[in-house]
């Protein structure tokens, strides 16, 4: 049902900057072009069945996101707002890109069974950090990627900056898709 989300908001982005994005210097060629590219890192994402390529991708949507708020944004403070984001998402993002490769020197696998390697490899604490970081904390830390992409208390500062800057297609994919990438991440991570 995302797939399909994705496909109508994208829709709709397009018919409702057709006026609003100057047609000048083929600029609405590069906005289209950006709305398209958008949704196909989020239709790869949503069909990967392999946790690397899923976490490519889900930090792969940024970039094109970036571009509509910084190209097409309504303030001078676009370029804040855009900076936010990556920020955010990104520093957030890190500690699960850790945990996924450290499961990958592991288990020589990169499916999507997370939760299965935090069960069996980290309850008592990561053998190779001398039980430093407990499971609690490497699920959380994990858990914070997605959490990020979520409209949460504390962890969302950068989401009202990102809404009042980005252009109308821009806040219409950021609140119908990208938002709920961070859940669809969190169900696909966690729920085996």
């Amino acid at each position: 049902s995302l797939v399909v989300l994705s496909w109508w908001i994208s829709l709709l982005m397009l018919i409702a900057s057709q006026g609003s994005v100057k047609s000048g210097l083929n600029k609405f060629s590069l906005f289209s072009g950006c709305v398209c590219v958008l949704n196909f890192i989020l239709m790869v994402s949503f069909f990967c069945v392999d946790i690397v390529w899923f976490y490519i991708f889900f930090e792969a949507s940024l970039v094109p996101t970036f571009i509509l708020i910084l190209g097409w944004g309504y303030q001078p403070e676009r370029l804040q707002a855009g900076m936010y984001m990556m920020l955010y998402t990104i520093t957030a993002s890190l500690p699960l890109l850790v945990l996924i490769l450290y499961k990958f020197e592991l288990c020589g696998t990169s499916s999507f069974l997370l939760k299965n390697f935090l069960c069996e490899y980290v309850s008592n604490g990561f053998a190779g950090w001398s039980g430093l970081v407990g499971s609690e904390v490497v699920f959380c830390l994990g858990f914070g990627a997605f959490l990020v992409k979520l409209p949460m208390f504390s962890l969302h500062l950068w989401l009202p900056k990102a809404h009042v800057e980005a252009p109308v297609a821009g806040s219409m994919i950021l609140a119908g898709v990208l938002l709920k990438l961070g859940g669809y991440g969190m169900i696909r991570v966690y729920s085996y």
